[in-house]
Parts: C-alpha cells; sequence; structure tokens
C-alpha cells in the first residue's frame, strides 16, 4: 500500500504539524505492509531520504508550488491514498487543481476559525467559503484533533458528520519522563513556564504583564521564537521585568523537556489552539497547567479537570491569582495519558489508512 503525505515543511522541521507527520510517519513506515512518501516545500527542489523515507522537497514562490501541482497530478495514480496536512496553506487550492480521484484522500485539517496575522484574517473568510469549502466536502476522510475543531468544521462548512475522525494528537511520554532526573528547581523560586510559538494570539504578553502583580519570587521561562517576540522583549525592559524574565529561545528536545521538569507552573493562554500539545507535555512531566478557556485548551481543560485551570477571557488580574492558587502545588497526578501515546496515535491512523480507504476504490 503506498501512501502520500503532504506536509507544509519537512517533517524534520519546527512545527505542530510537522511535529505529527514525523511522529506518525515514522512509527507507520516500520510496518511492510505500507509504503510511505512525504511531499512538502521548501526553498529548493530536492529529494531526500530521512529515516529510510523518501522525501521530495518542492520550490515554492509566496507558498505556492505549479512544480507540485504538476507532479501530483502525474502521480496521483501511483498512491493508494493521498493524506494532505493542512487547511492554512495553500494545500487546499494546489490538490483542488491537481486531485481527479478524491475517493483516496484525507485531511488533516489543523483548523483554526481565525488567522494568526492581519493579511490571513482579512483573506482568510473568502479562502474558506471557496476553496477550504470545495476540499473539505470532496475529501473522503476528515481527521480532527479534537472535539472542538470536528464541531467548529461542522458549523463553518456543513459537512457530513460520516466523514469526519477524531485523532487527538500525541506526545513521547517515556522520553518526556526519562529528562525528570536532569531537572534543576530553584527552592527558593517559583518558575514559571511557557513554551512555544511567539505570535500575539498565543496572549504571552498577558502572561509577562501578570508578574508585575507577584512577588519578586517568581520569575518567567519563555522557550521559543515567533514574528512578537520582539515586542514581547521590548514589553519585558518596559515594565522593568528583564532580570525576572527569560527568553530561551529555540531548544532542543533535551533542553525543553529539562526546562520543563525545572519549572513548576506552566501557562498557555493562546487564543487559537485546536489541540494544545504543550498543555499534555506538561501534564506528562506532571505539572499543573493553566489555560485560556476557548476552543482546545478548553476541551482539555474538561478532560483534565484536576491538573489544569482555565480562565475565561484572561487578564494580568486573573492570571495572578490562577498562579497564586497553583504555586503549592507543584506537582499533580493525572490520569488518562495513554490516550496520547505516538504509538496508539499511528496506530489509528494506519487503521484508517487500511480499512476505511484502501477498500474504498474508484472515482466519487
Amino acid at each position: 500500500m503506498n501512501i502520500l503525505v503532504l506536509s507544509p515543511k519537512p517533517p524534520w522541521a519546527l512545527g505542530g504539524v510537522e511535529r505529527v507527520v514525523k511522529e506518525t510517519t515514522l512509527r507507520i513506515a516500520k510496518t511492510r505492509e505500507i509504503n510511505i512518501e512525504i511531499w512538502c516545500k521548501g526553498s529548493k527542489n530536492e529529494i531526500l531520504f530521512w529515516n529510510g523515507i523518501k522525501v521530495r522537497v518542492f520550490k515554492s514562490f509566496f507558498g505556492l508550488s505549479l512544480t507540485l501541482i504538476g507532479e501530483l497530478k502525474r502521480a496521483q495514480k501511483e498512491f493508494d491514498v493521498i493524506h494532505i496536512h493542512g487547511t492554512s496553506n495553500l494545500y487546499p487550492l494546489e490538490v483542488l487543481m491537481a486531485i481527479e480521484n478524491w475517493s483516496k484522500v484525507v485531511v488533516s485539517s489543523h483548523y483554526h476559525p481565525q488567522g494568526s496575522t492581519l493579511l490571513f484574517r482579512l483573506t482568510k473568510p473568502i479562502y474558506d467559503k471557496f476553496i477550504v469549502s470545495q476540499y473539505l466536502n470532496k475529501a473522503k476522510k476528515i481527521i480532527c484533533v479534537s472535539n472542538t475543531e470536528k464541531n467548529i468544521l461542522l458549523d463553518t462548512f456543513k459537512l457530513s458528520r460520516d466523514k469526519m475522525r477524531i485523532i487527538y494528537n500525541g506526545v513521547p511520554i517515556e522520553k518526556i519522563k526519562k529528562f525528570r532526573n536532569k531537572r534543576k528547581i530553584l527552592h527558593d523560586k517559583v518558575c514559571i513556564l511557557y513554551f512555544g510559538r511567539l505570535e500575539k494570539y498565543k496572549n504571552v504578553h498577558i502572561l509577562i504583564k501578570s508578574l508585575r502583580y507577584l512577588p519578586e519570587s517568581f520569575i518567567l521561562t519563555i522557550v521559543g521564537d515567533g514574528s512578537y517576540k520582539r515586542e514581547l522583549e521590548y514589553l519585558t525592559k518596559r515594565i522593568n521585568l528583564k532580570n525576572r524574565v527569560k527568553f530561551l529561545g529555540v531548544l532542543s528536545e533535551e533542553e525543553l523537556y529539562t526546562t520543563l521538569h525545572s519549572c513548576h507552573i506552566i501557562v498557555n493562554l493562546s487564543n487559537i489552539e485546536a489541540f494544545g500539545l504543550m498543555v499534555v507535555e506538561s501534564l506528562v512531566a506532571n505539572k499543573p497547567v493553566i489555560v485560556n478557556n476557548k476552543l482546545g485548551l478548553r476541551e482539555l481543560a474538561e478532560y483534565f479537570t484536576e491538573s489544569i485551570v482555565p480562565i475565561n477571557e484572561p487578564t494580568p488580574e486573573d492570571v495572578v491569582r490562577a498562579i497564586r492558587m497553583l504555586s503549592s502545588k507543584r506537582k499533580v497526578k493525572v490520569r488518562g495519558l495513554k490516550n496520547f501515546k505516538w504509538e496508539r496515535i499511528a496506530k489509528l491512523y494506519y487503521v484508517l489508512y487500511k480499512s476505511e480507504l484502501k477498500r474504498e476504490g474508484g472515482a466519487e
């Protein structure tokens, strides 16, 4: 069985979608029954081999690759399943221009109801209405990472419920746990941690402002990069918190998980999360988490009621109250994490490929 996976970037790149592609394809490729090929976009056309998997990189201009469209038209008959990741990129347009047999197409939507940049917010309603809607309605199956995402898609695009599947994102549970012994906890400090992309919609600026209302023993560590990083650094200087806020940039997996174990409270106030991978990673490390009570973060808060504190429309004052409440609760017991193992997630993908798609033949 031949599977083509379309990923926004190479599977070794940073990013939540790329992480899903990486973890699932590596595991599925170990089975002898399935041959996986990954197509993605980059700065130049090239063919690479990554952990024995063929990766074709297509050069794109402003996100569009005419070469990819042409190759997809030519090669689509070679694959039994074409699995496309994303709705917030140009894959919906490119696939609509190339695909003839939609009975073999599965889409992981990774859908956000709001645009993350001003340009995307302005163009998204038109793109969703005329391109994404057609793309999702034509697909044979749609994978959502949460009930929240599923309901948003049903309301927005009037899709058939029969084609929807919920498969959570996963986390490397055993890998995270093994870094526990490397932690470096400051016992005279309360260390708050945010890790992820630094964009305005992530609301890290609210977290920084909250630090003004906490004693000096409370410090904040920020891990990640993004278009809003410079504004966050400027805010930190402007309100005289430079000595209490550390920007560590992008860390290796080992550095990140060691830092995670070394902190006390994790915070994610994002307005736009279909799932919230960092929240589950934090729970694996037995850390209490504060979240914005919206979308996928709300769903996780309802799933892990004893470990996550949700805040409605968070303000710095709200965040301070939640942090104070959790400051003495340095460790939490978490149940139900086995549902988020990558091995389980990859198996669900495998079953979807084998039983629900391969047996469907012919064009719709």
